[in-house]
Order: C-alpha cells, then structure tokens, then sequence
C-alpha cells in the first residue's frame, strides 16, 4: 500500500498513441502520452514488440503493451528525460543475490521509513 500511495501520480494513466513509429535507439517505438493529475504530460516511446511478463513492475506504465524504451516527465519545471541504453535477458548469477555472512542486519519497511525522517 506504500508503494501505490507514494506512487499514486502513476495510478490509472491513460496513455493515447500517435500515429507512425519512431526509432530509439536500436529500437523501433511507438509514441504515447498521458496526463499526470497535476496537469504535466508523460510522454513515452516503447516497443510493442517486447512483450513483458509483469507489467505492474512501475505503476505508470502498467497500460502500455510494450516495453518503453524512452521517457519524458515534467516536474517542478524541469523535464526529466529517461532512457534505456542496453537489455540484457541472460540469466543473473546467484552469487548477486548472497548476503554477507556478517556486518549486516535485516530492517523491515517501517524501520526503514522511520530511519528515513530522523536523518
């Protein structure tokens, strides 16, 4: 419930597309755009030929079909140009995923949020 408050910007944007596609990089795009409720647009070019399998991964893009390879945001006055630069499918290592065997603890999400605001 955290995640979808703190994200609630994202919730249920309706994004239309354009006509035509556009090449972002090695990429061959679609460009959608939808309305955030404080009035700023989200454009976005994605890739409808790459097909994810979980598309609540990031709350704004949960009504796209493809995956977005590129992306511009307005906030507070600036645009915020985001943009994929390389993919990888191959299979990441289990040895990423080792916790140390010392010199660390396990917080929970409360813990952590409450560590947030003394600091």
């Amino acid at each position: 419930s955290d995640w979808v408050g703190h994200n609630r910007t994202f919730h249920d944007l309706v994004f239309n597309s354009e006509a035509g596609s556009f090449t972002t990089g090695n990429y061959n795009c679609k460009k959608s755009s939808a309305r955030l409720p404080s009035g700023n647009t989200v454009t976005v070019f994605y890739d409808p030929s790459l097909i994810l399998s979980n598309y609540d991964y990031h709350l704004a893009f949960a009504g796209l079909k493809g995956l977005p390879v590129s992306f511009e945001l307005e906030q507070n006055g600036l645009i915020y140009k985001y943009e994929l630069l390389s993919m990888s499918s191959d299979p990441v290592s289990y040895s990423r995923f080792q916790l140390p065997s010392k010199g660390y603890r396990t917080m929970t999400y409360e813990e952590l949020k409450k560590m947030g605001k003394e600091n």
